[in-house]
């Protein structure tokens, strides 16, 4: 949930965490602020997660 903060800070397109126990996924590294494509690319392939995008938010769902 930091790192999606520290997006959405940064962003006009918002990350949104739909499921709560994605909040507390540990995720440590160095992302670019501007990269939020990639960002949401490797929370798919590493972790997961689902990664449905609506216009300018990014819904982040557990991979069923």
């Amino acid at each position: 949930s930091q790192a999606v903060a520290q997006f959405n800070r940064r962003n006009v397109r918002r990350l949104v965490i739909a499921h709560a126990e994605l909040g507390a996924l540990r995720i440590s590294g160095r992302f670019r602020a501007d990269n939020l494509e990639g960002f949401a690319e490797l929370l798919e392939s590493s972790f997961g997660v689902t990664v449905t995008r609506r216009g300018d938010e990014f819904l982040l769902s557990r991979t069923p």
